[in-house]
């Protein structure tokens, strides 16, 4: 009965010690390390909106400032402003990872609902692929060369693939200069006598 009572004791450690073994594998591929999903999202020099419907659209930086395709000038806070937006994105506790979850939420390489593709010069950065909306003003994100799909404050409408989204707003119209007060004109001066009173004034005297 000692040798059993043994023999179990020793199941009883390696099952311990597995179960040990698993979960520590699995913290290790599921925990949120938080560090930058696009590290290098700044630098990009080139950005392209893509929607499966809607066609897609490319912005391009020239002397630190962005155009559309035909040399149009972009709206540049709002190109930096996005891109300020993907670099905060980090690698926050990822919501699945397999192949039919990729459909599911919308970030698979056929089915989404924009693909955001970074470039500086001719290195691609990085791809996006946004998805369906879990809450809102969030999106699924998955980048497109991982498995690991993420919630984010990424909504769809951020990223239209239409260029009079992008366009730079026409300046405002410099305000008319206003006219000075008219000088009020000056009266007239009155005349110590007016001649009919000299003309009476002297015929008395040669009276």
């Amino acid at each position: 009965m000692n040798r059993t009572i043994k023999l179990l004791s020793v199941v009883l450690v390696v099952q311990i010690a597995l179960a040990v073994v698993v979960w520590g594998t699995r913290s290790s591929t599921t925990v949120a390390s938080h560090e930058a999903l696009i590290p290098e999202a700044k630098k990009a020099t080139e950005i392209v909106l893509e929607d499966p419907e809607e066609g897609q659209l490319t912005l391009r930086q020239k002397d630190g400032e962005w155009f559309l395709e035909d040399d149009t000038k972009a709206d540049s806070n709002r190109v930096k402003r996005l891109l300020d937006t993907l670099s905060e994105l980090t690698e926050s506790f990822p919501v699945a990872r397999s192949d039919d979850a990729r459909n599911r939420f919308k970030v698979a390489e056929d089915e989404f609902r924009r693909k955001v593709t970074l470039r500086r010069g001719e290195d691609a950065l990085a791809t996006l692929l946004v998805g369906s909306s879990p809450a809102m003003g969030e999106s699924h994100i998955r980048l497109a060369d991982a498995d690991a799909i993420y919630r984010a404050e990424l909504p769809v409408y951020e990223l239209p693939p239409d260029r009079s989204s992008w366009q730079a707003p026409e300046p405002e119209p410099e305000p008319e200069q206003q006219a000075g007060p008219e000088s009020a004109p000056e009266p007239e001066q009155e005349t110590s006598a007016t001649a009919p009173e000299a003309e009476q004034d002297g015929g008395s005297d040669n009276a």
